[in-house]
C-alpha cells in the first residue's frame, strides 16, 4: 500500500465497450461499505395433483452494487477542490505522480444541490446522441465495479434556517452491464489451464485481471513477477502482459 489517500470516483461512457471517459464524479468522502448482491433465481416444476413445488434451479442474476454517497456543504468535512489525478491502470494518486493512462477530475464541492447534480450527471443524465443514461465504471483502489444506475434516493437529513439543504445521503444502486460480445468472447478464453496474452485497457489492474483469469487474484505477485514489473500497481494501458497456465504458478 502506498498510504495515500485513495477516493471512490465514477467514470461513464457512452457505450458498454467502455472506450473512452466523457464525465468523471470523486465522492466527498469514501462510502463506509460497498454492498454486492448475486440472487440464484429458480422456477417452480410441479407435478399434476401434488401439493408441493419442486425449485428447480434457472441461473443468477448479473451482480448488484449498493453504495450510499455523502452529500455535505456544512464546512464540517473539507471538500477537496483541487484536482486529483489518476491512472486508470493503478488507482488514484493525490499527488500527481502515478504513470500509465491518466485522467483528471475534480473533487465534488459546492452546494448540497450542486453535488446531486455532479453525481446525476455521470450517472443519471441521458447522453446526447445514445438518449440513454451512461454506462460507469466505479473505481476504489484495486477494487472496479462495471455497469449502470439502476436507482437512486436522495434523502436531505439537515436544513438551514432558509430551508437550504445543507446535509443529504444518497443511496444508489449499480446493475452490472457488459457488452454480450465481450462477454461470450472472455468466457470461452478464460480457461486458467490455458497461457494468456493480454493487452492492458482502461481500468484494469493485476488483481482484477489474476480474478478474471485464474479466479485467484492473490496471484498478482507471481504475475508481476513473471512481466518483470517494477511496479504492478501502474499497468500502462496498452501493454501486453503474459499470464502462463495456472499450473506453472502453483
Amino acid at each position: 500500500m502506498s498510504g495515500k489517500l485513495e477516493k471512490l470516483s465514477i467514470l461513464s461512457f457512452e457505450t458498454a465497450k467502455f472506450e473512452k471517459v466523457k464525465h468523471t464524479y470523486v465522492a466527498l468522502i469514501n462510502p463506509e461499505q460497498l454492498a454486492v448482491e448475486t440472487s440464484i433465481k429458480f422456477e417452480d416444476s410441479a407435478t399434476s395433483g401434488a401439493t408441493s413445488t419442486q425449485k428447480n434451479f434457472k441461473g443468477t442474476s448479473s451482480p448488484k452494487l449498493n453504495i450510499k454517497f455523502l452529500f455535505d456543504s456544512t464546512g464540517i468535512i473539507k471538500q477537496d477542490n483541487h484536482e486529483i489525478s489518476f491512472s486508470l491502470g493503478g488507482g488514484f494518486d493525490t499527488s500527481g505522480t502515478s504513470s500509465g493512462s491518466k485522467l483528471s477530475g475534480k473533487s465534488n464541492g459546492g452546494s448540497v444541490e450542486e453535488q446531486i447534480e455532479a453525481f446525476k450527471l455521470v450517472t443519471l443524465k441521458c447522453d446526447k446522441g445514445t438518449h440513454e443514461p451512461n454506462y460507469v465504471k466505479l473505481v476504489y483502489g484495486e477494487w472496479l465495479f462495471v455497469g449502470r444506475l439502476s436507482n437512486f434516493k436522495v434523502t436531505y437529513t439537515l436544513f438551514d434556517k432558509d430551508g437550504t439543504a445543507l446535509r443529504a445521503t444518497g443511496d444508489a444502486a449499480f446493475s452490472e452491464s457488459v457488452e454480450k460480445t465481450f462477454e461470450v468472447k472472455n468466457r470461452k478464453f478464460e480457461s486458467p489451464d490455458l497461457t494468456h496474452v493480454r493487452t492492458v485497457q482502461e481500468g484494469d489492474t493485476l488483481h482484477l485481471m489474476c480474478q478474471t483469469i485464474y479466479k485467484n487474484p492473490k496471484l498478482y505477485l507471481e504475475i508481476a513477477r513473471v512481466n518483470k514489473l517494477s511496479n504492478y500497481r501502474k499497468l500502462t494501458t496498452g501493454e501486453k502482459l503474459f499470464f502462463p497456465p495456472i499450473k506453472e504458478l502453483t
